[in-house]
């Protein structure tokens, strides 16, 4: 009875100490998390073959239609207990990271979506080409994992000027940071995908360069996205991240019908930790009535305030008028008093013979 107990103890605790970490990520990158995590129990418990979910440039260009759906799937599953233990080591941190300081949760969703789908194209594109120029055997390679999303990830983590520590060996330009880590995993895992880690620097590259644009939603439908009333149950989940690099406030979005805006606006005001105030109502797309009320009441406050200080303008008009007169007189008597000063100084140097000093000014060549 004791022994149950204690078992039943020691798996409470280890459940409690799980869902504590689990919160501390953010919504995103807990996601994905779990989904490999699942994904590789569903995977070992009903064993399922690997050449039904892994990537083979070889079929997809075979049977199109019955191998298309690997494209994405394929970046979800994991070989074995140290290839799922590795990548999800490997992706937690760089995916808080990315996370809460860059992107926020629905944008980062996104780009790993895309990169989904967009490594192993390129992965097709390069093992195509390496097929045509019999170069390597990658073409008739299946790969499998998130590894590629991964280094995709890392490409744009470290995509600046700076210098940052290998391994505490050595220091190196940021931007070589990803193509060592691929050195050196293709070392110590000779059987990893080295295309697919390779695809995955590449299509990071293209994107920081600006080159996939035109698969990148705007900010406004991003806004759109983010205070949609039909996704709360996802943006008050806790460890959502709104985006912090653009304004969902700015009064030139149409964040939606004027109904739902005041919700969205509140929601936006939770999120940001702030409080505003909107001074037109017209520019948000909605004028509301305690806000036209606010307005009345504020432009009659005015308008006493204004009366009250034209009285007392016209009261204060004649004293400024004399101070003024005062300040006329002083000055005509300055004035006059330099010009007795310059008449002096001009008879002390018609009296005084002409001495030439050198000045900076002056260029002594031509005297």
């Amino acid at each position: 009875m004791d022994q149950t107990n204690n078992e039943n103890g020691f798996f409470k605790r280890i459940k409690d100490k799980t869902n504590v970490y689990l919160d501390t990520l953010p919504l995103t990158t807990r996601f994905f998390f779990i989904l490999c995590v699942i994904l590789f129990l569903i995977q070992k418990i009903i064993q399922i073959q690997i050449a039904s979910i892994c990537f083979s440039p070889q079929l997809l260009s075979i049977d199109f239609i019955n191998n298309f759906y690997k494209l994405i799937i394929s970046n979800f599953f994991h070989l074995d207990l140290v290839h799922i233990l590795f990548n999800m080591l490997s992706f937690i941190p760089l995916g808080t990271s990315l996370e809460r300081n860059k992107f926020g949760s629905i944008r980062i969703f996104y780009i790993i979506l895309l990169f989904s789908l967009l490594i192993p194209m390129m992965v097709f594109i390069l093992s195509f080409i390496g097929y045509y120029l019999e170069i390597g055997y990658s073409y008739y390679s299946c790969s499998i994992g998130f590894s590629g999303c991964i280094f995709g990830l890392l490409t744009i983590h470290f995509f600046n000027d700076s210098l940052v520590s290998l391994y505490g060996i050595t220091r190196i330009p940021a931007k070589l940071y990803p193509w060592a880590i691929l050195i050196i995993t293709n070392y110590i895992f000779p059987a990893s995908s080295l295309i697919g880690h390779f695809s995955g620097i590449l299509i990071g590259i293209l994107y920081m360069n600006g080159y996939l644009n035109c698969f990148i939603l705007s900010e406004r439908i991003f806004c759109q996205i983010e205070l949609s009333n039909n996704l709360n149950f996802i943006t008050t989940q806790r460890g959502f991240i709104t985006n912090s690099n653009f304004s969902c406030t700015s009064s030139f979005v149409n964040l939606g019908s004027p109904s739902s805006l005041d919700s969205n606006f509140t929601r936006l005001k939770r999120f940001f930790g702030i409080h505003t105030y909107n001074s037109g109502g017209r520019q948000l797309g909605t004028v509301l009535s305690n806000q036209l009320d606010e307005e009345k009441s504020f432009n009659n406050n005015n308008s006493i305030n204004i009366d009250n200080k034209s009285n007392t303008e016209i009261g204060s008009s004649n004293n400024t008028q004399h101070h003024q007169q005062q300040q006329q007189q002083q000055q005509q008597q300055q004035q006059q008093q330099q010009q007795q000063q310059q008449q002096q100084q001009q008879q002390q140097q018609t009296t005084s013979p002409t001495v030439l000093k050198y000045s900076p000014l002056i260029d002594m060549s031509k005297i």
